[in-house]
C-alpha cells in the first residue's frame, strides 16, 4: 500500500505506520517527529530524508527515539541523485556509476548517468552528463563532507561557515521557531557580505543579542548583520523556508 496525504502530521505517521515501512519525507518533518512527546518502536521501519539539509543534532535525536534507520538522500533536479549516508554517517558516499571531483574552490563538480542531457543557462546547453555545481566539499577518499552552497556560505579570513549551521544554532534558542539566513553583498562594509536573518518569533531580539548568540557557537566569527523578525515564514509543501521580500 502507498500512504500520500498533503498534510500529515507528525501524529497522524506514528498512528498509520506499521511494521517494515518505507517513509519518505523531509527535513522539517523529521524535525517535527523529534519534538513531540509521543514515541513508537519503528525497528522495522526506513526513513528517507531529501530536499534539504538535515541537522546533525536532529538526525542523532531521531534514531534513538523511534529506533528506526534514516537514509538521507542529497542531489538535484539538474544532477539526480548524488550521494547518500545512513543514519549516523556524517560523509557522504556517491551513488554507484556517480563520480565526484571537485574544482579550485572545492566546488562539487558530478558526473553520471543521471544528469540532465540538456539545461537551459542564457540558451541550451548541453552538459555531457556532466555538472559543476555550488556546493563546497571536502573530499574524503571516495567519500565527502558538505559544507553549503555557495549562496549559503559566509567566507571570513580565508574560513567557511555554513548558513545552515547558523540557522539550526539560531532555531535551538527559546522563543525563535524558525530562522532563515542568507549571505549577501554589501557593499558599504569591509569584509563586503552581511547574513540577511529573517526569523520566525513572537519576541523582540536585537541585532546585539543575535550576535552574542552566534558567536557563542562560532567563536571569533565577526560579521555585520541585517535582521528581520516576522510572524511566519512561509515553507514549500516540502518544508523549503521561503525568503520574505
Amino acid at each position: 500500500d502507498i500512504v500520500f496525504k498533503e498534510h500529515f502530521l507528525p501524529h497522524d505517521l506514528l498512528e498509520t505506520i506499521e511494521d517494515h515501512c518505507l517513509v519518505v519525507t523531509t527535513p522539517l518533518y523529521i524535525k517535527a517527529l523529534t519534538k513531540i512527546d509521543q514515541t513508537k518502536e519503528l525497528h522495522s521501519s526506513v526513513f528517507i530524508s531529501s530536499t534539504a539539509p538535515l541537522d546533525q543534532k536532529v538526525a542523532e535525536s531521531f534514531i534513538p527515539k523511534f529506533n528506526t534507520d534514516l537514509i538521507q538522500l542529497f542531489g538535484s533536479t539538474e544532477t539526480g541523485g548524488i550521494a547518500y549516508k545512513k543514519n549516523y554517517d556524517e560523509l557522504w558516499t556517491p551513488l554507484d556509476n556517480v563520480v565526484i571531483a571537485t574544482n579550485k574552490e572545492n566546488e562539487l563538480i558530478v558526473k553520471s548517468p543521471f544528469i540532465s542531457a540538456v539545461l537551459y543557462e542564457n540558451g541550451l546547453h548541453y552538459t555531457e552528463g556532466k555538472i559543476q555545481t555550488f556546493d563546497y566539499v571536502e573530499l574524503e577518499r571516495s567519500q565527502f563532507k558538505l559544507l553549503g552552497r555557495s549562496s549559503k556560505i559566509l567566507k571570513i579570513a580565508g574560513k567557511r561557515y555554513s548558513t545552515i549551521q547558523i540557522e539550526n544554532c539560531l532555531e535551538e534558542i527559546e522563543g525563535i521557531t524558525k530562522a532563515l539566513v542568507f549571505v549577501e553583498t554589501d557593499q558599504g562594509s569591509l569584509r563586503g557580505e552581511l547574513l540577511n536573518i529573517t526569523l520566525e518569533s513572537n519576541q523582540k531580539f536585537s541585532i546585539k543579542e543575535i550576535k552574542k548568540i552566534i558567536q557563542n557557537s562560532f567563536s571569533n566569527l565577526k560579521f555585520s548583520i541585517k535582521l528581520k523578525i516576522v510572524d511566519i515564514i512561509p515553507t514549500t509543501e516540502v518544508g523549503k523556508k521561503l525568503l520574505i521580500k
